[in-house]
């Protein structure tokens, strides 16, 4: 019947979600993108965040914030505790606030980390609400909304790395000399 339509469908959504979420090819973009695709394997290996690039972080979803209220709206702060059986659905809520606060304090030491709560948070929404309700729909604008901005941060974030690179070729190259 229509129990089994609607969790098929639900379930065809958020298995969708899920894997173009963590599956999705980043674009390199720009002059330079051949130049940078070397960079993301030792970029996606970095045990640690550098300041500079957890600040592109923060301006991104400072941005996606201020330009984008409409979509993010539901995304802002936690989710009241009123909200009926949402917690018992839920295991690890997560929003906005939170993933501010983790950046704030130094808590994400990888971009992984990072949109792995991003999409913990979208997970979430798909989980709760479902297909056609505001949530849902909101969630699935952000996810494309961010997929979009986030690979335009992840490029300036590999050109800096191919220039710090290049930069320390170049005193190596002189010390030769």
């Amino acid at each position: 019947g229509w129990v089994v339509e609607y969790y098929a469908l639900f379930s065809s959504t958020l298995l969708h979600f899920l894997m173009s979420a963590s599956a999705r090819p980043l674009k390199l973009s720009g002059r330079d993108s051949t130049r940078n695709s070397h960079h993301l394997a030792a970029y996606e290996q970095q045990q640690t965040m550098p300041d500079w690039e957890r600040n592109e972080y923060r301006r991104l979803i400072q941005r996606i914030c201020r330009h984008h209220k409409d979509i993010v709206e539901p995304f802002v702060n936690p989710v009241p505790k009123t909200v009926p059986r949402y917690y018992d659905v839920i295991s690890t809520p997560m929003d906005i606030g939170v993933i501010r606060e983790k950046l704030d304090s130094f808590a994400y030491s990888s971009r992984a980390e990072f949109e792995g709560d991003i999409r913990q948070m979208l997970s979430n929404a798909y989980l709760y609400n479902n297909p056609g309700e505001y949530v849902f729909e909101k969630a699935l604008e952000f996810h494309d909304l961010f997929n979009e901005q986030m690979n335009a941060t992840v490029a300036v974030v590999l050109d800096r790395l191919a220039q710090e690179e290049e930069a320390i070729t170049k005193v190596k190259r002189r010390k030769k000399e």
